[in-house]
């Protein structure tokens, strides 16, 4: 499925996911990674894999979380965008969505999701947005607050061996910016 508001173009499968595959300026490359489908690299003995493009997980990673999501998804058109919906996964008992729409902005995109837990049982793990982007894609993620407070109200969550001095990194005063370099220099 493919939308596109004239100066970005978005696609999705309906066929797994929910899963975004293709996303960038109209009549330009897509800017995530697309894994080719004779690929076994990033793959998991139960039929898991990677594809590439945005997708929701639920994190921590475990057995669970790997269990494929290769069942096609539900999809519904919304003002200025789409909503895709993950049938029931059983193996977590929930259902995950993935809703964009155009912005006023022309070359943005809002992205939101949401983890249901359909189960009778807490549900314990935190939504993970996975962007895996193509080589020399750059994403810049908005990190501002307005807000004055003597608490924080604005978080990292790190892996224990992320570097802060990673190359890929950069923080700055209100984004954080990641590059997808496909070599990292000692």
């Amino acid at each position: 499925m493919a939308i596109s508001n004239g100066a970005i173009e978005i696609i999705a499968t309906l066929e797994f996911g929910p899963r975004v595959l293709c996303f960038g300026l109209s009549g330009h490359p897509n800017l995530l990674y697309e894994q080719p489908p004779d690929s076994t690299y990033l793959t998991a003995e139960s039929g898991w894999r990677l594809y590439g493009g945005h997708r929701l997980w639920l994190a921590p990673e475990c057995e669970k979380t790997y269990w494929p999501d290769n069942s096609p998804v539900e999809h519904e058109f919304i003002n200025d965008g789409f909503v895709l919906m993950q049938s029931l996964d059983e193996f977590l008992s929930a259902r995950k969505s993935i809703k964009i729409r155009f912005t006023d902005c022309p070359n943005t995109a809002e992205v939101a999701m949401e983890i249901e837990n359909a189960g009778s049982k807490a549900l314990v793990g935190a939504p993970w947005a996975v962007t895996a982007m193509r080589s020399g894609g750059v994403m810049r993620v908005p990190f501002y607050s307005e807000e004055l407070s003597a608490t924080p109200t604005r978080f990292i969550s790190l892996w224990g061996n992320t570097s802060l001095a990673d190359e890929r990194l950069e923080f700055k005063e209100n984004e954080v910016v990641v590059r997808h370099l496909s070599v990292i220099s000692k």
